[in-house]
């Protein structure tokens, strides 16, 4: 890993925006593969037309997060350009205070959302006090850590190195994985199993490819240079 260092607030806040964009974008790239998986081998139960649309969708927020949080990312942490690819990493140290009003406010957006699209009064009643409550909490937290003289945050930023012909590998192999997953899926549906059985099967197909790179990096982990 990367060196972990501390910044500026503002820098730290860019580079916590660009991390998240690099990591959806991943994500997002993944369920490309995913969906392309499936429409190559014709799983059972897929609109090809649906499926197309969601393809295009979920390819193009795939590149502008990754195109976006990467220039974001790089530019805010000053790696050098020794020819490595990065997974930036990010993580925020605050006190219990801290913590405790980030979540309570993150808990009150949720809470607000599903008042909004509550279909009963009475659901609606019930979250709206749960927004209040983490509403209050969130206060509470923020009075906790402006008293606090000694209260600060700090912000740790780094990422994974990757040389281009291992994250290269990296990600064919998990291709691979999600292409057994999809092909497993579609044998077991196509055999009449039940629906769990064949997302277990796919799931241990995805496990075994995914859990190779993981083995092996334990394995030279306890070489000696």
């Amino acid at each position: 890993m990367g060196a972990l260092r501390g910044g500026p607030l503002s820098a730290a806040a860019w580079f916590t925006i660009g991390t998240a964009l690099t990591w959806l974008g991943w994500a997002l790239a993944f369920r490309v593969v995913w969906l392309l998986s499936n429409l190559a081998i014709r799983a059972p139960g897929v609109d090809r037309q649906r499926g197309l649309k969601s393809l295009s969708v979920a390819g193009v927020q795939a590149a502008v997060a990754l195109i976006v949080g990467t220039l974001v990312a790089r530019a805010t942490l000053g790696a050098p350009d020794d020819g490595t690819w990065r997974l930036p990493l990010v993580w925020w140290v605050m006190p219990f205070s801290a913590w405790l009003a980030t979540f309570s406010v993150l808990f009150v957006v949720v809470s607000l959302i599903q008042a909004f699209i509550g279909f009963r009064d009475e659901e609606r009643k019930r979250h709206l006090s749960a927004s209040g409550a983490w509403a209050g909490a969130a206060l509470i937290g923020f009075v906790l850590f402006k008293r606090d003289s000694d209260s600060a945050i700090h912000v740790l930023r780094g990422g994974v190195p990757f040389h281009p012909a291992t994250a290269i590998a990296l990600i064919l192999l998990a291709i691979a994985a999600m292409a057994l997953m999809a092909i497993s899926s579609r044998a077991a549906g196509s055999r009449n199993l039940a629906k769990g059985v064949a997302a277990h099967l796919a799931l241990v197909a995805g496990s075994i490819v995914f859990g190779i790179p993981l083995i092996y990096l334990l394995i030279t982990s306890f070489k000696e240079d």
